[in-house]
């Protein structure tokens, strides 16, 4: 089975359903100041052919309607930098 993942779903110029985007915000805004969840927000509704990619969103996973990262070192060092490439 192949792995979907955000890196594919850009390469392949998908779109996110609302359950990925709530989940994708979910997974990436913990803990987050307002302001940052706002803007966090905002970007989710920019089509994903418009974002940059980059190799970290290989380790961010679509399972159904679940959203899980596969750590490589530090799990909460790893999501505040996927959080920040999405949002620049």
């Amino acid at each position: 089975m192949k792995q979907i993942t955000l890196e594919s779903k850009i390469n392949n110029q998908e779109e996110l359903t609302e359950a990925e985007k709530s989940g994708l915000y979910e997974l990436l805004t913990g803990y987050c100041r307002q302001d940052t969840k706002a803007r966090f927000s905002r970007k989710l509704n920019v089509p994903l052919s418009c974002w940059a990619n980059y190799g970290i969103y290989g380790r961010v996973m679509f399972e159904g309607d679940k959203i899980t990262y596969c750590a490589g070192q530090s799990y909460t060092d790893e999501i505040r930098t996927i959080r920040k490439l999405i949002l620049n």
